[in-house]
Order: C-alpha cells, then sequence, then structure tokens
C-alpha cells in the first residue's frame, strides 16, 4: 500500500482550542506518523470575524486524496460547520490539504505569514 506524504492547514476562530484539539484527535484515524506545529493567532482574511488560530499538521495517510478531503469535511461538521455558520464568519473549524505526496494545493496559503512561520518552525520547505 503506498503511503503519501500529507500537509494539512487547521484554522478555527469559534472555540478555536477546543475545536483544534477535537480534529487532532479525529486526526489520529486518517494519519499516521503525526506531527504538529504550535497554534499562532492570526487576523480574518475576507470577512468580518473573530480572529483565527492555525496551525499546521504533518502526517502519512494510505487514503486517496479524494477519500482524506471526504474524511476531513466530515470532521469539520463535527466540530459544527455549516454554510449557516461560514456565512456568518464563525468558523468552528477550517482544515485545508496544503500538501498531498508531491502536490501542492491552496497556493495562495502557503505565502501567508503565519503559513511561512509555521513551515520554517517545522523544518518544511
Amino acid at each position: 500500500m503506498k503511503h503519501y506524504r500529507v500537509l494539512l492547514g487547521i484554522g478555527s476562530n469559534d472555540r478555536p482550542v477546543e475545536n483544534i484539539n477535537r480534529v487532532k484527535a479525529m486526526l489520529l484515524a486518517v494519519l499516521s506518523d503525526i506531527q504538529y506545529s504550535s497554534c499562532v493567532p492570526t487576523k480574518v482574511i475576507g470577512m468580518y470575524a473573530a480572529d483565527f488560530l492555525n496551525c499546521l499538521v504533518l502526517g502519512t495517510t494510505e487514503m486517496a486524496l479524494e477519500e482524506l478531503n471526504q474524511k476531513l469535511k466530515t470532521m469539520e461538521k463535527k466540530c459544527g460547520r455549516t454554510a449557516l455558520s461560514k456565512d456568518l464568519g464563525c468558523i468552528p473549524v477550517d482544515i485545508d490539504v496544503l500538501l498531498y505526496g508531491k502536490e501542492k494545493y491552496h497556493e495562495n496559503d502557503w505565502d501567508r505569514p503565519c503559513i511561512q512561520q509555521l513551515l520554517k518552525e517545522m523544518d518544511i520547505e
């Protein structure tokens, strides 16, 4: 079975410590060899809402990208994310795949100062 290196970005502006910790616990079912960055506060971008707490997660998975994304969306919903909550600027948790194998996603996120800071912290280029 093939293993894929995965880098996730996690953010929350609604009970962020609680929700990020819930996601970390759920990630144990889909990732192995997990490493977490520290969590850093960031100003919200593109909406009027509370500031975010963000972190990165590095791990490996045997799942195909589509299956992994489906599991991550389920985790978001379990933490209370809905279309309405997003419209209201309340994001219990947002999980984005930044790297899957050698393929980068969410290219704009890679340039954000908080992501750059956390990449350096985790010694990821």
